[in-house]
């Protein structure tokens, strides 16, 4: 077994506290890169490379998909979503739009939004809904016509 001890302070990175999506399983409709999207790695930017990311390449102005089936179900109120965009080195954009849907016994419904679906560079996207129990969500989103999309993290907040 190896032990990596830093040599200074400023290089610990303490392990985060698991979260909901850290725990979930990952599956997309294509892509590579999935175990970026729920690794709690902290985000600099949208063109942040040092904890790897998710992108759906080549595919360009389609719809996709990437979905969370967590380990039991679980009510949820809130998820967050930070683009990967590498715009002046490839074609890669955040997307056109996306949404969230919840498995339910009809099989995937959309969560009653009390917020807006962001698509914001650099920045953590928040979209606030109606509390639902579930065992998983699927963020479907469709890519801009000339250009694929990517995450770097999506994060799953249980209801209070």
């Amino acid at each position: 077994m190896a032990v990596w001890l830093p040599r200074e302070e400023a290089a610990v990175r303490p392990l985060p506290f698991p979260t909901l999506a850290a725990s979930s399983s990952v599956t997309m409709s294509s892509g590579r890169g999935p175990r970026a999207i729920n690794d709690q790695a902290p985000v600099r930017s949208s063109y942040d490379q040092s904890e790897g990311y998710f992108h759906f390449w080549p595919n360009k102005g389609t719809s996709e998909w990437v979905e969370y089936a967590f380990p039991r179900q679980t009510k949820v109120s809130e998820a967050s979503v930070y683009w990967y965009d590498d715009t002046g080195h490839g074609e890669v954009r955040v997307p056109a739009s996306w949404r969230l849907l919840y498995k339910s016994a009809n099989g995937w419904t959309p969560v009653e939004t009390r917020s807006a679906y962001g698509v914001a560079r650099d920045a953590v996207n928040r979209v606030a809904f109606t509390p639902v129990t579930t065992s998983g969500l699927r963020l479907e989103m469709t890519l801009q016509k000339e250009f694929s999309a990517g995450i770097l993290e999506w994060a799953v907040d249980a209801a209070r």
